[in-house]
């Protein structure tokens, strides 16, 4: 199994007749105003996998989806169960997941097969957090 694409958006929907997928607002830049830092701020991640040529029948795997914060310190890590069945090429995964931001910089994304340390993707993130007054009550 290999990772083909990878993306983090603001949300996505699979249509219940089609299966087609819609993703909308890609997230390439976040601007984020909260009074107070950290705040978890929900994304959707879509992970495209496919089979490799020499790959037959059905598979089973884990990837793992994690968040590096601008410290370099892991902030979330999540188990992704992949499952091929028998005639299928690719499997697509849907995570809805809450981005924990504490700050400015950049936070990457990365989702990486637990079993082949070569398959990974990442996707740096770049914050732009401001602190903003909380609204007041009269």
């Amino acid at each position: 199994m290999i990772v083909e694409h990878f993306l983090i958006a603001r949300g996505s929907s699979v249509d219940r007749d089609t299966q087609s997928l819609s993703v909308f607002e890609f997230i390439e830049q976040i601007q984020v105003q909260a009074p107070r830092f950290p705040v978890m701020l929900p994304v959707h991640a879509v992970v495209v996998i496919r089979r490799t040529k020499e790959e037959e029948g059905p598979l089973r795997g884990i990837y793992r989806l994690s968040v590096e914060n601008p410290f370099g310190e892991e902030v979330l890590a999540q188990d992704i169960p992949v499952t091929f069945e028998q005639n299928h090429s690719r499997q697509r995964v849907r995570l809805n997941f809450p981005l924990p931001v504490g700050g400015s910089g950049i936070y990457y994304v990365a989702v990486e097969n637990t079993n082949d340390s070569e398959d990974w993707s990442e996707i740096p993130l770049e914050v732009k957090a401001v602190e903003v007054a909380p609204p007041t009550i009269n």
